[in-house]
């Protein structure tokens, strides 16, 4: 019986990892899997060690004030693997805390299997991309960029697609949406991302609806948590009109005419229901200032379509908002972009199932 270890640090992450777990049961019901992620993965899995995918930080400075909450899920790792003997682990999205993790694995002589690596591949980051090499068995990317950053550096890269297309199939009639009356504003799974969107999307709404705009307004809230710092920020910049929506729900965009955003996979899943979107994207100050003037990291786009296409095609703003410009983009949004969200969507596609696919090469390969 071999003891599969998943690991996923994100909200998104959690759904994934979720997915592959049921896959690699139902492929082979004598695994014994053990989780350390969210409410999904603990779901599919024999041993749930840690909930992690709530507390997640984004940004460098965001992490340096997290770390506590890092070294709590670390001292749990690490008791867990000295009594429970774990033959692959599977590394799931941990944007900051991936290297750490891998330290400890490693110390237990556990193999392991990077599936939806950092980020590096978006800022080219050979560097870093080359530690996820180092300790890798295998790698499995869900991008074609990401692939290319890979494969050079790595004998075992698979590309399969981006899980997200096998979960969420795309509308086959884009012509229902010509009758969606709802904005839906979307600020984040973690609480930064709220502090950094949320006011500005709440001061753009205020703006629409001062020259009466009167659409209904869906606020997607992940979790209780996360709602009471929403109805905090409600109550310092009211709008009219309210209404929430549980954020993985599989309807979240169904009544949407515009999806107001953060940067992340919820634009992958505006493209899947052809839905108009308007991306955000900021960090704290002090993660801006070090990744432009010290790291040097150069950003031009923030928005994943766009990325994966290298050119605006959604409307985007980065850093420091100013709502009376989002405002008018919204007012004046031209809605041809959903003309190129089928070309967008081929950039994602490759296997019809990425996660048989990658639970194919697990249950194949060797550790």
């Amino acid at each position: 019986m071999q003891n599969l270890l998943i690991i996923a640090g994100e909200v998104s992450g959690d759904q994934y990892a979720s997915k592959l777990a049921e896959t690699l049961k139902k492929r082979d019901p004598q695994l014994n899997l053990h989780g350390i992620g969210g409410t999904q993965l603990k779901a599919q899995t024999d041993h749930f060690v840690y909930e992690s995918a709530y507390s997640h930080a984004m940004g460098n400075w965001e992490h340096w004030k997290k770390r506590h909450q890092t070294k709590i899920l670390l001292e749990a790792l690490e008791t867990y693997l000295k009594t429970t003997p774990i033959d692959k682990a599977i590394l799931i999205d941990f944007q900051h805390a991936n290297f750490q993790i891998a330290t400890i694995l490693q110390k237990y002589n556990i193999p392991i299997y990077t599936f939806i690596s950092p980020n590096f591949w978006i800022w080219n980051d050979t560097r870093s991309a080359k530690k996820i090499a180092k300790y890798s068995h295998t790698i499995f990317t869900i991008f074609e960029q990401e692939y290319q950053l890979y494969h050079p550096l790595h004998p075992r890269v698979y590309y399969f697609g981006h899980p997200l297309l096998s979960l969420r199939p795309p509308m086959t009639d884009p012509t229902q949406t010509k009758n969606r009356h709802t904005l839906t504003l979307f600020p984040g799974s973690r609480d930064q991302e709220i502090h950094y969107h949320f006011p500005a999307m709440l001061k753009t709404i205020q703006i629409l609806q001062k020259n009466q705009a009167t659409h209904p307004i869906q606020i997607a809230v992940m979790n209780p948590t996360i709602r009471k710092l929403i109805n905090h920020y409600l109550k310092k910049y009211p709008i009219q009109n309210v209404q929430f929506k549980d954020a993985t729900s599989p309807d979240l965009l169904t009544d949407t005419m515009l999806l107001l955003c953060v940067a992340g996979t919820v634009t992958l899943e505006a493209l899947l229901t052809y839905t108009p979107m308007i991306v955000l994207g900021a960090v704290s100050p002090i993660t801006f200032w070090l990744g432009t003037h010290i790291l040097r990291v150069k950003l031009p786009r923030i928005a994943l379509p766009n990325i994966v296409m290298e050119q605006t095609i959604i409307p985007e703003f980065i850093q420091n908002f100013d709502p009376e410009k989002i405002a008018e983009t919204i007012t004046k949004l031209d809605t041809k972009m959903l003309d190129r969200y089928p070309e967008i969507l081929k950039k994602f596609t490759k296997d019809p199932n990425p996660f048989e696919s990658i639970a194919t090469v697990l249950l194949k390969e060797k550790s």
